[in-house]
């Protein structure tokens, strides 16, 4: 009896799987379909003037994004209608979240990066490092959404504080082992391999930069491991996480803005950047920058407006006197 019970409850559970595949996919073919003859507009288009980028580079996003949200949206309806077993409802969000979260991450180094659509690409690189850099985002994004899955599904399933530490920092070596494999295995720009010394230096793009950066995402992952017993070293792994990534966002995004806001052959003949060029690079190296802070006032559980108004308060009483 307990048995067929249990088949039961299985044989529902696949039912309820495949009407939500059903739907998900369902409105994501209907999304495709309806934007068909656009993706096939949008090859043809011309990319001579910096309007004719940013409306393409709009319309590749839309194109990109939108079968994820078509499948998000299609597969609400029966994850919401059906009633599903706590536990298994859980196992069933989680890995859809997962596999949503992977897809978005394809989806935004697509639109970036643009791997199989050179003309289409916002960060300029080479094809060869736009495969790369695409495959170990979705790999990394990937495999650290599942650890927090397996995470969440450990504490449901009642494990011990310390068992579940066990698990996600023995999962989170795999994430540790992606990151030091892209940075020595990372393609190297053009000006890197001009200062190449060898054939295997190319390759692997050793160097002081690999080096301090490996040395980073271990120490990195020690603190992690380590915070449950010594608090303070917490601080150091969100500081030591936006000394990593705050530099190669600024760069490449100095890089996208001026791909596609300077006219052809601006770059070559040496003209100067406009206005709106340099307005928009400023304003979002100032917004990273600006969110690094938020992100270490967070990590460090410092006010920051609660600060700030200190010291205008201060300011203000300094003024009056």
């Amino acid at each position: 009896m307990v048995a067929n019970r249990r088949l039961a409850a299985e044989t529902q559970t696949l039912f309820h799987l495949a009407i939500l595949g059903m739907f998900g996919f369902g409105a994501q073919w209907l999304f495709r379909r309806m934007t068909e003859r656009s993706r096939r507009h949008l090859d043809g288009l011309p990319m001579e003037t910096v309007k004719d980028r940013l409306r393409i580079i709009a319309a590749h996003f839309a194109l990109a994004f939108g079968p994820i949200a078509a499948f998000v949206v299609g597969s609400i309806v029966p994850l919401l209608a059906f009633d599903w077993d706590p536990i298994r409802g859980d196992i069933v969000l989680g890995f859809l979240i997962v596999f949503v979260v992977i897809w978005a991450t394809v989806a935004i180094g697509d639109w970036l990066l643009a791997p199989d659509h050179e003309r289409l690409r916002i960060i300029p690189m080479d094809t060869l490092a736009a495969r790369f850099w695409c495959r170990r985002l979705t790999a990394f994004a990937g495999w650290f959404a599942l650890v927090w899955v397996i995470i969440q599904e450990c504490i449901a399933l009642n494990f011990t504080f310390e068992g579940v530490q066990v698990v996600g920092y023995t999962l989170g070596l795999a994430a540790v082992a992606i990151a030091l494999e892209a940075i020595w295995r990372r393609p190297m720009a053009p000006r890197e391999i001009a200062e190449a010394a060898s054939a295997e230096t190319h390759h692997f793009g050793r160097g002081p930069a690999n080096i301090a950066v490996s040395i980073g995402v271990v120490v990195m992952w020690v603190c992690w491991v380590a915070e449950p017993g010594i608090m303070s070293v917490l601080p150091a792994f969100w500081l030591i996480l936006v000394l990593v990534v705050l530099r190669p966002a600024i760069s490449g995004s100095r890089r996208a803005v001026e791909h596609l806001l300077r006219p052809p052959g601006s770059l070559e003949t040496g003209d100067p950047p406009s206005v709106i060029e340099v307005t928009l690079e400023h304003g979002i190296r100032a917004l990273l920058i600006i969110g690094a802070a938020a992100l270490l006032g967070w990590g460090w559980d410092v006010d920051l407006v609660h600060l700030s108004g200190q010291d205008t308060s201060s300011l203000a009483s300094s003024t009056a006197c």
